[in-house]
């Protein structure tokens, strides 16, 4: 009897993935159990192993953020400003707006300053410098005129908006308590002022249309002699103190026993 021939390696290979197929796929191993979530504590415990980590923040109910996925919710805010009452009744905190009054004399005031205003700015406002040029004497004093001349229509017509309009009545009203008069004694006062600076810079034909003795020169003369003399006041009283210093000196020193 003749000894069996060894198998054929390829067909060794060929018989061991048969028996493979056979017994199915391999089985996928059975995946783990998920770790248990602490829901009130996602992210863990702090140091002290009590309070719950919040690294996002807390949401609304106080609960732990999970994530910092979506847009923080606001705060709850009060909600202020004033609601219009359905009933056409003011709002509560409302202050009632002044009562129906006269303001003639106030607007007459101010209509007043107004007008002074314009009259001296068209005396001086063209001689001045870099914005000079740009204003018309006789402009200015021409509106001047025709504010004047209607003052009375402009009073009245304010005083109409005040009677029905509680805002204009309100300004109004600070305006009165303010007591404007005295802005119009302001006023005169500085007319002086204003027309006789208007003259210099106008020059000498208008100086002497006011004092026939006066020009620019004899006017620079004149404050140049109060210079001198203030300048010689400083001096004096600088030396006064000067002398006073030094006789405290001599006073406080006893090595010098009164002698210089």
């Amino acid at each position: 009897m003749s000894p069996v021939k060894a198998a054929d390696p390829d067909a060794a290979e060929l018989d061991a993935a048969f028996a493979a197929a056979m017994n199915g796929p391999a089985k996928p191993r059975e995946a783990a159990p998920p770790p248990e979530v602490n829901h009130d504590a996602p992210h863990g415990f702090e140091d002290d192993g009590v309070t719950p980590r919040a690294p996002f923040g807390h949401n609304k109910d106080g609960s732990v953020r999970k994530s910092a996925a979506g847009r923080k919710a606001k705060d709850d805010a009060p909600r202020t400003g004033t609601v219009a009452q359905p009933d056409g009744k003011k709002p509560k905190g409302t202050p009632d707006p002044p009562p129906l009054q006269d303001f003639s004399e106030p607007l007459g005031e101010l209509a007043d300053a107004v007008w002074m205003g314009l009259s001296g700015l068209s005396m001086i406002g063209p001689r001045l410098p870099l914005i000079g040029k740009k204003l018309d004497k006789d402009k200015i004093a021409a509106e001047g005129f025709i504010w004047r001349s209607n003052r009375a229509h402009l009073i009245k017509a304010a005083q109409i908006t005040a009677d029905h309009n509680a805002a204009a009545r309100t300004r109004l009203a600070k305006l009165a308590a303010g007591n404007s008069t005295w802005v119009l004694m302001a006023g005169f006062t500085l007319m002086p002022f204003v027309a006789q600076t208007a003259a210099v810079f106008s020059g000498d034909d208008a100086l002497k249309a006011m004092n026939p003795d006066a020009s620019v020169k004899a006017l620079a003369d004149l404050n140049k002699a109060e210079w001198d003399g203030a300048m010689e006041q400083l001096r004096a009283q600088a030396a006064e103190m000067a002398a006073q210093a030094q006789a405290d000196v001599m006073a406080g020193d006893p090595s010098t026993n009164g002698h210089a």
